[in-house]
């Protein structure tokens, strides 16, 4: 049998659905007709067969057998990765919160992206997310700088929560005490974490699960608008208690205020819990929150307005 004849019989079956098979074919047809003796194929071209060229093809990565050593390579697993402009956005944010960046800080667009080892585009889309939510302030032709915390910012931070939380508590008190019940016993055991805080005077643990309190409290209203606006209020509350530790309920009202918000969710009395919430979240002298700490330091910080 010529071998030369049979391999170019299957690469011209092949030709139509393969555009490299049908370039070699008329390259070697071309060889053959000028050759006055028949073209001869590489040994190891006539071994193949039409079968396990197409074996070959849906198959290129040979797999291991059964038993065989796995490479270590083979062991890792697809990075299911975020996109590197909400990477950035949250590492700033929890800058933000920690106090690294203080109010009226400017961010650097080139600085933050050397530092990162990034272009400018994903740290641009950062910045403009964090002057969406309201942590930063785009001033034209400046650059954008970290909020300021003013007694007016302050207060409407928890103004607008106590809205939230109220409209949310409201939905919770509708549902059926069964449902009641279940939101109890999540805010319990975060109530019981928030003691082993304030027991180990762990004031920043403490005030990070007090947020998560009021999240959840929101969360099981299962109102998702209500959710994505409280979301913003509550890191912006967590900066201000990292800048103004006042800002926070007195340490004889933090664990007792928490348990009667739960209690009253329990009894559905939404009249009892209007006015736990309003004390609760409130800055005046007769409420939980101790103002005079806010009040001290943020009348040094001029309110935002003027040229900038």
């Amino acid at each position: 049998m010529d071998f030369g004849i049979a391999a170019r019989s299957s690469l011209r079956r092949c030709a139509p659905s393969c555009g490299a098979a049908q370039s070699q074919y008329r390259m070697r047809r071309f060889d053959c007709q000028q050759s006055t003796t028949p073209y001869r194929w590489p040994a190891i071209v006539r071994t193949l067969t039409l079968s396990t060229i197409r074996r070959a093809a849906d198959h290129p990565h040979p797999r291991p057998h059964s038993g065989a050593r796995v490479n270590g390579v083979q062991t890792l697993s697809v990075i299911n990765s975020r996109p590197t402009a909400v990477v950035i956005a949250d590492q700033l944010r929890e800058g933000i919160i920690d106090g690294a960046f203080a109010p009226g800080d400017h961010i650097n667009e080139a600085q933050v992206a050397s530092q990162l080892h990034v272009s400018r585009g994903p740290v641009r889309e950062a910045l403009h997310r964090l002057v969406q939510e309201g942590l930063l302030l785009s001033r034209p032709n400046r650059g954008v700088f970290v909020q300021e915390l003013t007694v007016r910012v302050v207060e409407e931070i928890y103004e607008s929560r106590e809205v939230i939380e109220c409209a949310a508590a409201e939905s919770i008190v509708k549902l059926s005490r069964e449902q009641r019940e279940a939101t109890a016993v999540r805010l319990d055991a975060i109530v019981d974490r928030m003691q082993v805080a304030l027991e180990s005077d762990d004031w920043t643990g403490l005030g990070r699960i007090d947020l998560e309190f009021h999240t959840t409290l929101v969360g099981d209203a299962g109102n998702s608008r209500l959710v994505r606006a409280y979301a913003t209020l509550a890191t912006e509350a967590l900066i201000s208690l990292t800048h103004f530790p006042g800002a926070y309920p007195k340490p004889d009202r933090v664990l007792p205020g928490h348990r009667e918000i739960i209690e009253q969710l329990r009894a559905g009395d939404m009249e009892a819990l209007h006015r736990t919430l309003h004390r609760h979240l409130s800055l005046s002298g007769s409420g939980d929150v101790a103002d005079h700490g806010v009040r001290a330091r943020a009348t040094a910080v001029d309110e935002p307005g003027g040229d900038d």
